[in-house]
């Protein structure tokens, strides 16, 4: 029987959970380095990023690396169910209900996302098509429903999936990295 979106959810978060540290370090190190060999990354002058939570991929790296390049780096505030998209500040950020860390400035900083260049999706798993299983209350599949810009998510072993059969809201992903 095919397990359904919260039971694949919960599955692979434990399985994240439960990964050994340093294995997850390298793995993240071998993924940093496909993305920023990425045309799509080397381009963009603007990333929009979520801050990671414990068991994800380490945003944190990638946003250094963004700043460094002096690429303007959006993060994710979540404001009645929609995405709103913030210059990263790393005195302006406060822990959600949801344990997220998002921007505490106001709504009139914000910018449109159509306005940024290159969006790194994050997901609990993906499927080789670029579907993915998020947190499950529809976010991003809303926000990127008309997104003209790149969209790129980095996935670890254990989010890769098989036989998940997307919803007609799902939105794709364009380019997984994954390791080999």
């Amino acid at each position: 029987m095919i397990p359904t979106k919260k039971e694949l959810r919960q599955h692979i978060l434990q399985l994240l959970k439960k990964k050994d540290p340093q294995e997850k370090l390298v793995e993240e190190q071998q993924l940093y380095q496909q993305l920023f060999d990425l045309a799509a990354w080397q381009q963009a002058n603007s990333i929009g990023i979520t801050m990671s939570m414990p068991q994800e991929i380490n945003t944190l790296p990638i946003i250094q690396t963004a700043l460094s390049q002096n690429k303007q780096v959006y993060i994710p505030k979540t404001v009645h169910r929609e995405l709103n998209w913030l210059p990263y500040n790393p005195q302006q950020l406060e822990k959600t209900r949801f344990g997220i860390l998002e921007p505490t400035g106001s709504p009139d900083q914000a910018v449109q996302l159509n306005n940024i260049q290159l969006v790194l999706v994050p997901g609990v798993a993906f499927t080789t098509t670029g579907y993915r299983v998020g947190y499950g209350a529809g976010f991003y599949d809303r926000a990127l429903t008309n997104y003209p810009g790149k969209t790129v998510s980095l996935v670890l072993p254990e989010q890769q999936i098989t036989g998940l059969t997307p919803d007609p809201w799902d939105i794709a992903v364009e380019q997984l990295l994954m390791l080999n």
